[in-house]
């Protein structure tokens, strides 16, 4: 009864963007190896055009990862601006005004 492999007819005039009742085209990897590196590209594309354009009106209290690969905090400029903005002991973060050695993450929620 069951686990035989025969294809039933199906109708011919339907059409699926995905193949059909068994669709498993002969060239499939070849579309697959096209699309993906297709998207790769893209997508690092996507990724150089971020780094090399991200600005933070806010320099970030604690390290964040696109602090790796950013042009932005590879600017020794930025470093410095950073350096001077933190040196007094007090900075701003998310219209919020800290004392040095506080935890932003618990701020305005009730934890001290």
């Amino acid at each position: 009864m069951g686990g035989h492999s025969e294809r039933w007819a199906y109708p011919k005039w339907v059409w699926s963007p995905a193949g059909g009742w068994w669709g498993r085209p002969k060239n499939w990897r070849t579309n697959f190896a096209i699309v993906a590196t297709g998207s790769a590209v893209f997508i690092y594309s996507v990724f150089r055009f971020s780094a090399a354009n991200e600005i933070r009106m806010t320099p970030p209290i604690s390290s964040i990862p696109s602090q790796k690969w950013a042009a932005e905090f590879k600017n020794e400029t930025y470093q410095e601006e950073v350096k001077r903005h933190y040196s007094d002991g007090i900075y701003t973060s998310n219209n919020y005004t800290f004392a040095k050695g506080h935890d932003d993450a618990h701020e305005g929620h009730g934890h001290h």
